[in-house]
């Protein structure tokens, strides 16, 4: 009697969510792209200022009314996060057809949309009003932030509005998303509780937004955001109501200069 082979073991597939060493591949891809976007990006810097780019550029802000400067920025944000979402995407190869499951960019009902976008902006307007405290908190005083100098900077003009509100009110909070709720966000919750995973998303998604006022604030709406996350099951909620937040931000400082 033939001796039978017994059954090759099931192939393991990845679970429906990001895995550590495909957020180290997120990482290396990244920063491949970034490196080499910035050896271009300063070779066109140089023919845009001249050799004297980094003292042209007042606390590392477009000067005012330099429209050269400002359309630069854009540029750098527009490929920065062009860069992360590309670098998101590739991380999720081994996924296959499945990556979007493993980010979570699948279908949510629409009160999670209607949820998400209302409550954000409500907690916005909240911390904008704290911010003050927030700032003497930190030692900040009156001084405005980096961040609204920096908005308001790159709309001064129709055009370059527009821009702005591509990139900063579109493409940040789906590169922002993507990473945060999507790839960091997944992979922490594969072992760690909710309060926890919600917790270091939040702080880790403050950091990232640079002065310390800034950054408290950030990471209070980044904990409603892991939240969405969390009980809609998807990213699309937690990016609809960043894109409205940032549209609101971007458009205020287009049209009131706030």
């Amino acid at each position: 009697m033939p001796d039978i082979m017994p059954p090759p073991p099931p192939k393991r597939s990845l679970p429906d969510r990001p895995v550590g060493w495909e957020l180290l591949l997120f990482v290396l891809v990244l920063l491949l792209i970034v490196v080499l976007g910035g050896v271009i990006l300063a070779a066109v810097g140089d023919v845009a200022f001249g050799p004297q780019t980094a003292g042209s550029l007042k606390n590392g802000l477009p000067e005012p009314g330099n429209a050269t400067q400002s359309w630069f920025y854009l540029g750098v944000f527009a490929l920065f996060y062009l860069a992360i979402i590309a670098a998101a995407r590739i991380s999720m190869f081994p996924h296959g057809e499945r990556w979007r499951a493993a980010l979570r960019l699948v279908p949510a009902r629409w009160p999670w949309f209607v949820f998400g976008t209302i409550g954000l902006l409500a907690l916005s307007q909240v911390m904008d009003a704290l911010l003050p405290y927030i700032q003497d908190m930190v030692a900040m005083g009156d001084q405005e932030l980096q961040v609204t100098l920096l908005i308001r900077a790159l709309t001064t003009t129709p055009s370059m509005a527009i821009a702005a509100v591509i990139v900063l009110a579109v493409l940040a909070p789906i590169a922002e998303e993507m990473v945060f709720r999507g790839l960091l966000y997944g992979w922490l919750r594969g072992f760690l509780p909710f309060v926890l995973v919600a917790i270091l998303t939040a702080v880790l998604f403050g950091a990232a937004h640079g002065e310390w006022a800034h950054a408290i604030a950030a990471g209070v709406l980044g904990l409603l955001l892991a939240f969405i996350r969390e009980r809609s099951g998807s990213l699309w909620p937690c990016i609809a109501a960043h894109v409205a937040n940032n549209l609101v931000a971007v458009g205020a400082a287009a049209i009131f200069g706030v």
